[in-house]
């Protein structure tokens, strides 16, 4: 053991290491803090008007792809109230080809008619359909995979 007044020129590491942690720390609870309290309370599991919180949400995320938001709105609006003369709204072709072959596969399995399937143009998707429909009639038959 030395003097109180003697300096430990061995180990100042020791020194700058235990302060650079207290930073690190302070700094991360800085952070956690910040984000804690930036963030919006919402009560509730379910926001009062979802279509618009998501609609108003997509607008404010992206400038340059307001069309993208409304057809996406579209699609989701066409979705949960499956109707598919919503999805004529949708301007991207791709999205409104998928917004009308989710609302032939959700009609397709509430009344458990493949048939409906064959209104799909993609074979993929068409067999997919199928294949739904079939266990949600069969749940304990997996339907077979074609080759």
């Amino acid at each position: 053991m030395g003097d109180l007044n003697e300096v430990d020129y061995e180990r100042p590491w020791k020194k700058i290491l235990v302060i650079g942690i207290i930073v690190v720390i302070v700094l991360i609870l800085g952070v956690l803090v910040y984000n804690y309290f930036s963030k919006p309370n919402i009560e509730g599991d379910e926001p009062e008007n979802f279509e618009e919180m998501f609609l108003q949400n997509c607008l404010d995320s992206c400038d340059s792809c307001e069309q993208n938001c409304y057809d996406m709105d579209f699609m989701q609006k066409a979705e949960s109230e499956i109707d598919e003369s919503l999805c004529d709204n949708i301007i991207n072709e791709h999205l409104k080809n998928e917004c009308i072959n989710n609302i032939i596969i959700t009609k397709a399995i509430q009344t458990g008619d493949d048939s409906l399937c064959n209104s799909i143009e993609d074979e993929e998707r068409k067999q997919m359909c199928i294949n739904i429909v079939e266990y949600s009639l069969n749940p304990e038959e997996l339907p077979d995979e074609e080759e």
